[in-house]
């Protein structure tokens, strides 16, 4: 027994031993971060130089990080995200880096030795026309005798506007101008054409086939959670292709794709690969007044795909969206662009071409994007009058329907919502008509209810699943339904209401934040209501929910 207790409380004392121990912290963590090279001065405007960003960490090792690291830019500098370091102006600046929640610096001067510029082109410019795209090189003097050739991003301008610069090549834009002037750093040169470019002749309007829009639209941005096109996080080919699969199994098989960069090129590789005879495509070119490279490789890039391998999926190109509303402020692009654009891709494919915009521009007596109008071969307007309840009709009790029973109320506020999208079409059909472009077709680029609230509190009392599903039947009705033109000539039916909606949108978008929650589907790929509740559709409702039509949400006061 003694010997017992004796081990027993050998024991004892061990496991409090052990446990009062204090175990070797193995955690490896970051130290800091380095940057090679430190401080860089003198550098020429226009050069470039390379930079290393090293983590170091606790137990001594080190990682080059600088694909992953942030730098800032200024007017003197900028850093591209694979380190390189390009002179933009003469000056000094401080380059702060971060990575990882660890911050360093680099310190950077710059010169400007220049004398001038040169300019090497060929006999391609005695006859340029809209659309076309000539060689011409750029090099900067400087004060030594050497030369070095300038690229899209150095600075370089061109006066007029209705010439872009993209990898070595002058794009024409616009007709009417005889000479070409380039100026960086001070530095001009002219080109003196033989004659002004010729204005741009649009002929034969293009048409979307009868067969591409019998299909359902829908608009498709595939960013789940954690991805965004800010961030340039996007979801992968398997994660598409998940989800056209489930927009087959909706019945939906006309996509609209809102630009022409990695996401736009992995959804037209999915449908080639695995969906070929299932999918159409509206491509989209993003613009922007202040990105002009960003432009010119957007329409480029859709100008590939159009031409490329995906032809046969490419049906029709969208130049812009939203872009000359008065409301963007934050990524506007004049008529005269986005016009400039929409020739310059029209000149190069075969597809309709089209610009996506909010209805107001073109309206009134006075269309503020008429110069649009005229060489589009159909145009895409969107309609949003729930949305509008919260900003532009916020003081327009109408659509409140409160002299309505409640029981009917929200079937009432549905219905003012469709009249509302029908008058903004009608007001677009009349001011082309009275613009003289009768024969312009026009279709609904957007249009959607949100069925839910985010942090926005947009639409209050009336986001719901059960009254973004009555908007949705209502508005796939009046264009593929009862109301549907069955005039045999497909140019007459274009002419007699929308012969496409492209419903927004497909699937939830978290990145949004408060905006998010116009998807016929939710972030987690689950049907909602609008689609589960559609007759004969094989999806089954969400846990939990069991909704009827008297579930519709309304306004009280």
């Amino acid at each position: 027994m003694k010997k017992l207790l004796f081990f027993t409380s050998a024991l004892l004392l061990g496991i409090l031993f052990y446990s009062c121990s204090t175990p070797t912290d193995t955690t490896v963590t970051l130290k800091n971060i380095s940057v090679d090279p430190l401080s860089i001065s003198g550098l020429q405007v226009t050069d470039s130089v390379s930079v290393t960003v090293t983590a170091n960490y606790s137990d001594g090792t080190t990682e080059n990080v600088t694909g992953n690291a942030e730098f800032s830019d200024n007017s003197v500098v900028k850093v591209s995200s694979d380190g390189i370091l390009k002179a933009m102006s003469v000056g000094s600046a401080l380059v702060v880096v971060q990575y990882d929640g660890k911050v360093t610096t680099i310190s950077v001067s710059t010169v400007d030795n220049s004398t001038g510029i040169s300019l090497d082109y060929g006999t391609d410019f005695d006859s340029l026309e809209i659309g076309d795209s000539v060689a011409l090189t750029v090099e900067l003097i400087h004060g030594d005798g050497s030369t070095s050739v300038l690229a899209d991003d150095d600075g370089l301008t061109f006066e007029p506007e209705a010439f872009a610069y993209s990898d070595g090549k002058l794009k024409v834009l616009d007709g009417g101008s005889d000479s070409i002037t380039v100026s960086v750093l001070g530095h001009s040169e002219t080109i003196n054409l033989p004659g002004p470019v010729p204005a741009y002749s649009f002929s034969t309007r293009r048409a979307v086939s009868p067969e591409t829009l019998s299909l359902r639209a829908v608009s498709y941005s595939g960013y789940r959670e954690g991805q965004s096109p800010n961030t340039q996080t996007y979801p992968s080919e398997d994660e598409i292709a998940q989800d056209l699969g489930l927009l087959k199994q909706a019945g939906f098989g006309f996509l609209r794709l809102y630009d022409s960069g990695v996401h736009a090129r992995r959804t037209l590789n999915v449908i080639k690969n695995s969906y070929p005879d299932d999918f159409k495509v509206m491509l989209g070119v993003w613009i922007q007044d202040s990105a002009p490279e960003e432009n010119i490789l957007q329409a480029d890039t859709a100008i590939g795909f159009a031409t490329g391998d995906y032809a046969d999926i490419i049906t029709a190109i969208s130049i812009g969206n939203e872009c000359t509303v008065y409301w963007n402020t934050w990524a506007p692009a004049a008529p005269a662009t986005v016009r400039q654009f929409v020739q310059y891709v029209r000149s190069n494919v075969t597809q309709p071409v089209t610009t996506d915009d909010n209805f107001s521009p073109y309206t009134g007596a006075s269309p503020r994007s008429l110069e649009v109008a005229q060489v589009i071969d159909y145009l895409a307007i969107h309609t949003y009058p729930a949305l509008d309840t919260a900003y532009a009709l916020v003081n327009d009790p109408t659509w409140k329907c409160l002299d309505t029973p409640e029981a009917e109320r929200a079937a009432a506020m549905n219905d003012w919502a469709v009249a509302r999208a029908k008058d903004e079409y009608n007001q677009v059909r009349t001011a082309m008509d009275n613009s003289g472009l009768t024969a312009l077709p026009i279709v609904i680029g957007e249009t959607g209810w949100k069925h839910m609230v985010g942090s926005e509190n947009l639409m209050y009392n009336r986001a719901h699943p059960v009254n973004a599903a009555m908007y949705y039947n209502s508005m796939v009705d009046w264009v593929y339904g009862s109301e549907r033109s069955t005039n045999p000539d497909p140019a007459a039916a274009a002419l007699e209401g929308p012969m496409a909606i492209f419903y927004f949108e497909a699937f939830d978008e978290p990145w949004k934040g408060g905006d998010d929650g116009w998807g016929l589907f939710d972030k987690d790929r689950q049907a909602n209501y609008a689609i589960y509740s559609q007759p004969g559709s094989t999806f089954t409702a969400k846990a939990g929910e069991n909704f009827t039509l008297a579930d519709a949400v309304y306004m009280t006061e």
